[in-house]
């Protein structure tokens, strides 16, 4: 993971549980990357903003869920993220 996303997001290694959050470095806002580009590229995630208490606000953030995908899988899903933030950025 951190081959594909080091230079685009922060985040923090998961010790426990079943999702993986990370900050996107130069994407102010996740919601239009998350529903029109990597939902076409087959990378299901969560912008941020759906958690917070405004969700009408920007959010850097996403939330991807780790518990349901191999490790191939996930290398494949972020390595298309990397490609996208990349694009966009």
């Amino acid at each position: 993971m951190l081959v594909f996303l080091q230079d685009v997001a922060d985040w923090q290694v998961p010790s426990a549980g079943m999702f993986f959050w990370m900050k996107l470095n130069k994407i102010p806002d996740t919601q239009q990357l998350i529903s029109e580009k990597a939902i076409e590229k087959e990378v299901l995630l969560v912008p941020g903003r759906v958690f917070m208490t405004d969700s009408s606000a920007p959010c850097s953030y996403l939330r991807a869920a780790f518990s349901i995908s191999s490790p191939e899988e996930m290398d494949e899903g972020l390595q298309r993220l990397a490609a996208l933030i990349k694009g966009s950025a």
